[in-house]
């Protein structure tokens, strides 16, 4: 198996999931195996990018492989290029291609991160082709698949994915002719290659230790041939074909050590990333669950401060019961023994909303894996209301202490105040029977007068 990743991810949509279902939705040998694509190509679409997809195919020699390594292959894949994601916050789309006679996984990624809204990019090769060609080996060597690195696979000709049709047919035409003369034994080093080629008129343009450029004959940009019998130290000879022989065969027999060293590069090269995207894209439950510490947070003070009015209340109706008795003697001192007892039931009741908030619930909310449960939390928000409920019914307790303790004494401040009101009213009609009686003998004497003037 080996991993080719596209050139292309700039446009729209349409292009990538056209081109591997068909316009028309209807391509021969393509099945979707994940994903949605009308879902792809909108996110594309929505991008607004660069870059707004990538896509990448995993080729398979085989003509058949397991469903089960078909669905570890996308899945792992994915966590290879997306480390520290969860499944959602990305998108793929799968298709799997099986009319060239072998197994080809396709893959769409739409360059969008789906809870925050930024820019993804699944590869950027510099970075990440180390962490690809380690899985791509162990994936190879766990399951014995074709391995383009085995020596005796090597090939005589690679081109890239993307190069043009006229410029891929010149280097398989040639290849194929200095594969003929290395047949007739003309051609046994790279010398002899470049020698060949510059005989049919080609310019070479660049050398490296894999591969030979050169500069087509109607121009426009080079062509690179690469492969076995391009590099810089291709012998040709029956000692050549042994020792490839042989190296096959050390490279079979090393399949166990390859997997496991791959693996342990794999998991170092993963955890770094991992991280990297952890900070880059924080889900949004973090900041929910803060939103939800904040909400418990003005329920404890509100019920608390409310609470401690109503009990404020309670006590200054008691201690309008009780004004003659303020300031002296049991009842007084049993009122500021439950006033301060509440005031302490306050305090260690701030403190325990203090506790729920960083130890309890909110805690739990906070690591949680999966997206956060909305009815959950508003279930234990009415579970902290509940709490903060039986605080209040604590309080209004301590309030119902203080109103027995005064009442207690109010027989007897009533008796007082009832009596004191009897002799001021009994002054008062006191007072209106002597002024009465001094208007009768007013009366009385002015009849004396007038019967004595009569006579």
């Amino acid at each position: 198996m080996l991993v080719k990743f596209m050139a292309r991810g700039a446009g729209g949509g349409a292009g990538p999931v056209d081109y591997l279902l068909g316009k028309d939705r209807q391509r021969e040998g393509a099945s979707v195996l994940r994903g949605d694509p009308e879902q792809v190509r909108e996110l594309i679409d929505s991008a607004g990018f660069s870059q707004n997809y990538t896509s990448a195919v995993l080729s398979f020699e085989e003509s058949e492989i397991s469903e089960e390594l078909r669905q570890k292959c996308m899945d792992e894949f994915e966590q290879v290029l997306m480390p520290g994601l969860e499944r959602d916050q990305y998108s793929t789309l799968w298709v799997e291609h099986s009319d060239k006679g072998r197994v080809e996984l396709n893959v769409v990624i739409p360059n969008i991160e789906l809870q925050s809204g930024k820019r993804l990019q699944p590869y950027y090769d510099r970075a990440d082709r180390a962490r690809v060609d380690a899985w791509k080996t162990a994936i190879n060597a766990e399951h014995d698949l074709a391995d383009p690195s085995d020596p005796t696979r090597k090939r005589a000709l690679s081109t890239a994915s993307d190069l043009p049709r006229d410029r891929k047919e010149l280097a398989e035409a040639l290849t194929r002719g200095l594969l003929a003369q290395a047949e007739e034994g003309r051609i046994k080093s790279r010398e002899d290659v470049l020698e060949a080629l510059q005989g049919v008129g080609l310019e070479i343009a660049r050398e490296t230790k894999s591969s030979i450029s050169i500069k087509p004959p109607d121009g426009g940009q080079n062509i690179r041939l690469k492969g076995a019998i391009y590099e810089r130290d291709f012998r040709l000879s029956e000692e050549l074909r042994t020792d490839i022989e042989r190296a096959g065969q050390d490279y079979a027999q090393q399949r166990r050590e390859r997997a496991t060293g791959a693996r342990e590069r794999l998991t170092g090269m993963l955890e770094r990333r991992a991280e990297e995207n952890r900070k880059r894209y924080k889900r949004p439950q973090q900041t929910h669950a803060k939103e939800l510490g904040r909400e418990l947070d003005v329920i404890s003070n509100s019920d608390i401060n409310h609470d401690r009015a109503r009990l404020g209340g309670d006590l200054l109706a008691g201690e309008r019961d009780s004004e003659p008795l303020r300031g002296t003697g049991e009842v007084a001192e049993n009122e500021r023994d439950e006033v301060r007892r509440p005031e302490a039931a306050l305090r260690r009741d701030r403190s325990e909303s203090v506790s729920l908030r960083g130890t309890g619930r909110i805690q739990d909310i906070k690591g949680a894996v999966n997206e956060p449960d909305r009815e959950t939390a508003s279930a234990d928000v009415a579970r902290s209301r509940g709490r903060k409920g039986s605080h209040a019914r604590d309080l209004r307790g301590f309030a119902d202490r203080v109103r027995t303790n005064t009442e207690r004494e109010r027989p007897a401040s009533r008796a007082s105040r009832a009596l004191e009101r009897a002799i001021s009213a009994s002054r008062g009609a006191v007072e209106h029977i002597k002024k009465a009686l001094d208007r009768a003998r007013a009366a009385v004497r002015k009849r004396s007068r007038g019967m004595d003037l009569g006579r």
